[in-house]
């Protein structure tokens, strides 16, 4: 899970939620109800997919990130 704070263009901030290998997407559907967040989620499975978007009117993004090369900076 990925969270980015930022200023838009009147000086307020703004969070975006990136969580990967998010299920059936029900972290994401309640950050953006209950805490107004710009929330998204990764998963792999057209199952849970398919749940998030029928059952809770989320749309996730199908993609396995294990395909990527990933780096930390620490």
């Amino acid at each position: 899970m990925a969270l980015h704070l930022k200023k838009d263009r009147g000086n307020r901030w703004t969070a975006q939620l990136l969580d990967v290998g998010v299920g059936n997407g029900y972290f994401v559907a309640l950050a953006a109800k209950e805490f107004s967040l710009d929330a998204s989620g990764l998963e792999v499975s057209k199952e849970e997919i398919r749940f998030a978007k029928d059952i809770l009117n989320v749309q996730l993004i199908k993609e396995d990130v294990s395909q990527h090369s990933l780096t930390m900076m620490l």
